[in-house]
């Protein structure tokens, strides 16, 4: 008789022995497998979630899908799909330059010092 169960099951044929009885090494190492090849499948679609999408149509009924926001041109009602907790980013602030014929008190020139500045401005007044 026969006292290893992996020569038993191969010399008898497998017979009375279940797969888990006659290899459990294999058995352990093709769970460990199957663990692995879900933790890789898992781990890949995560990488699918970094791809934020945006699509809107412009003004002439085109769809575009990218990664980074529309244009700030684009009406809110055109945007048919944004990430999820995203916004758009806002408009910069439009500043207003003060006109030049009166550039208010000791304004610099572009390389202009302090000081110069606030003589130029005596000297014309």
């Amino acid at each position: 008789m026969l006292n290893s169960r992996f020569a038993q099951a191969l010399l008898l044929g497998g017979e009375g022995y279940t797969a888990d009885e006659a290899f459990p090494a294999v058995h352990k190492m093709m769970r460990r497998l199957g663990y692995l090849v879900l933790l890789g499948a898992l781990a890949a679609s995560w990488g699918t979630a970094a791809h934020a999408q945006w699509k809107w149509r412009d003004k002439g009924g085109q769809l575009h899908v990218s990664d980074l926001p529309p244009p700030s041109d684009v009406a809110e009602k055109d945007v048919l799909q944004r990430p999820a907790n995203a916004r758009r980013p806002a408009a910069a602030p439009v500043v207003v330059a003060a006109s030049a014929a009166d550039p208010g008190p000791a304004a610099k020139l572009p390389g202009e010092t302090e000081l110069e500045a606030r003589v130029r401005k005596a000297e014309q007044e």
